[in-house]
C-alpha cells in the first residue's frame, strides 16, 4: 500500500507542478469555449503526455485515486503535430477515400512451433516479449459494428495483406505487438503473423513505413510504446507512430505505454463508436 501511495504522491506533485509551469499560464488566453488544442512539442516535451497534467492536488495524497483527479483530458481535446508545416500544408495535397473504411488487424502470437521459433530468435533490446493476445481478436469484432472494411484475425492478419491492402482504406487499425529497438530506430517494428506470410516476414519495421506512400487518413496503433523511440533534435521523438506520419498518414493514434490488451479493447470500442458519432478524432479519444 505504502508503495502505491508514494507513486501516487510522485505523480500527482509532478502533474500539478508541470500544470503549473506550462499550461496555467495560458489558460485565460485560450478562453473559456475553446477546448480544442494542437501541442507542437520540443525537445523533451515530446515526451511528455499533456492530457493527465492535473488542475490541483487531491485533498488526501493517501487516498489513492487515479480515476477521479482533474486531468487536462477532462476540459480539452488534446492532441499533437510535428511542425506548423505539416500541420496546415503537407498532407492537404494527398487524395484521400472518401467514405470510412477500415484495414484491421489482429494476429495471434506464439501458438504454433513456427511462431515461438521465429519470435524466439528477436534480439535481446526490444522493450517487450511476444506473449500471446487474448482480446485483440473481440477488439476488432467491436469495431466492425461502426464501420466496414477488412478485418484480418489469427493467421489471415500477415504483413503481406497489409502491404497488399492497405491503399484501399481510409482507416488503419492494428491491434499487433509492437516492439521498440533503442540501439536502432529503424528497427522497431509492429508484429503480425508469421506463419501464413510466405513473402514477408511477419515484422513491419520503422525503415519500411518511411519508404510507403499511405493515403489513409487515421492510423489506430493499438501496440504498446508506438509513441516511444530516439530523441532526435529538430526532428522529435522518431516512433513507430512518427513513421506513420512521414509515409503520409495526417492522424495517428499511439500510446507512450504499456498497455493491457483487455483495457485496450475496451477503449478501442468507445473511440470507434463516438468516431462513428461523427465527433472529432481527438474528442472522440
Amino acid at each position: 500500500k505504502e508503495i502505491y501511495q508514494e507513486s501516487y504522491r510522485k505523480f500527482t506533485s509532478g502533474a500539478f507542478f508541470l500544470y503549473q509551469r506550462l499550461f496555467e499560464p495560458i489558460v485565460d488566453l485560450l478562453g473559456k469555449e475553446n477546448r480544442n488544442i494542437v501541442i507542437i512539442p520540443d525537445g523533451q516535451m515530446a515526451y511528455l503526455p499533456w492530457e493527465v497534467l492535473i488542475r490541483k492536488l487531491p485533498e488526501k495524497s493517501e487516498d489513492v485515486n487515479f480515476r477521479d483527479l482533474p486531468y487536462l483530458l477532462n476540459d480539452y481535446n488534446i492532441s499533437y503535430a510535428y511542425s506548423a508545416t505539416t500541420l496546415f500544408n503537407e498532407f492537404d495535397k494527398k487524395e484521400r477515400k472518401s467514405e470510412h473504411s477500415i484495414l484491421a488487424f489482429a494476429p495471434t502470437y506464439g501458438e504454433s512451433e513456427v511462431e515461438r521459433k521465429s519470435y524466439a530468435s528477436l534480439s535481446p533490446v526490444f522493450r517487450n516479449e511476444i506473449v500471446p493476445l487474448k482480446w485483440n481478436g473481440a477488439e476488432i469484432s467491436e469495431i466492425a459494428k461502426y464501420f466496414k472494411g477488412t478485418f484480418l484475425k489469427a493467421e489471415l492478419a500477415t504483413e503481406k495483406s497489409f502491404k497488399e491492402d492497405v491503399a484501399n482504406h481510409s482507416i488503419v487499425h492494428l491491434a499487433v505487438h509492437g516492439l521498440i529497438d533503442h540501439e536502432n530506430t529503424m528497427m522497431s517494428r509492429l508484429v503480425f503473423n508469421v506463419e501464413n506470410d510466405t513473402i514477408e516476414d511477419g515484422m513491419l519495421h520503422t525503415y519500411e513505413l518511411l519508404n510507403m506512400n499511405l493515403s489513409a487518413e487515421l492510423a489506430v496503433l493499438s501496440a504498446c510504446n508506438t509513441g516511444i523511440g530516439e530523441l532526435k533534435k529538430g526532428e522529435g521523438i522518431m516512433s513507430l507512430g512518427r513513421a506513420f506520419a512521414y509515409a503520409g498518414c495526417p492522424s495517428v493514434v499511439m500510446s507512450h505505454w504499456f498497455v493491457p490488451d483487455r483495457s485496450t479493447a475496451q477503449l478501442m470500442k468507445y473511440f470507434y463508436q463516438a468516431l462513428s458519432e461523427g465527433k472529432r478524432k481527438d474528442e472522440a479519444l
